[in-house]
């Protein structure tokens, strides 16, 4: 049996860690914003994937932790329009409008301490 997911691709709830990651070039100018529950998986996918990534500066990337996929996204879109990232990507129309629903409930969306092996849910059997 199948679990639900949302349109963002986790499960149902979003109820998971997600990191908002900023990847910067040696001269910190935002190459790119991105949200995963696994920064350092991402960037290995990214690494074999994106023509860009030799132009990122690791020591600079800035990973901030949200309580849920749900408060990453809403971040993730605040940063993308307010840095303007050389390696943007196009939003569909159900990010913007999360953006606007999640913002306009006031859904929090503050930073959290990043999760260690002992606070990240385990999936249920």
């Amino acid at each position: 049996m199948s679990r639900a997911t949302n349109q963002l691709g986790g499960e149902a709830t979003g109820a998971k860690p997600t990191a908002v990651y900023r990847l910067f070039d040696s001269e910190e100018a935002l190459l790119y914003v991105g949200m995963s529950v696994n920064p350092e998986r991402r960037f290995e996918e990214h690494s074999k994937k994106r023509p860009w990534w030799g132009e990122v500066d690791l020591a600079k990337t800035v990973i901030t932790w949200h309580k849920d996929r749900f408060a990453a996204a809403v971040v993730e879109q605040q940063d993308e329009r307010a840095g303007t990232p050389r390696h943007g990507k196009d939003q569909p129309a159900f990010g913007r409008l999360l953006l606007a629903k999640l913002t306009a409930e006031g859904y929090d969306t503050n930073p959290i301490q990043p999760p260690t092996l002992e606070t990240v849910p385990t999936r249920q059997q």
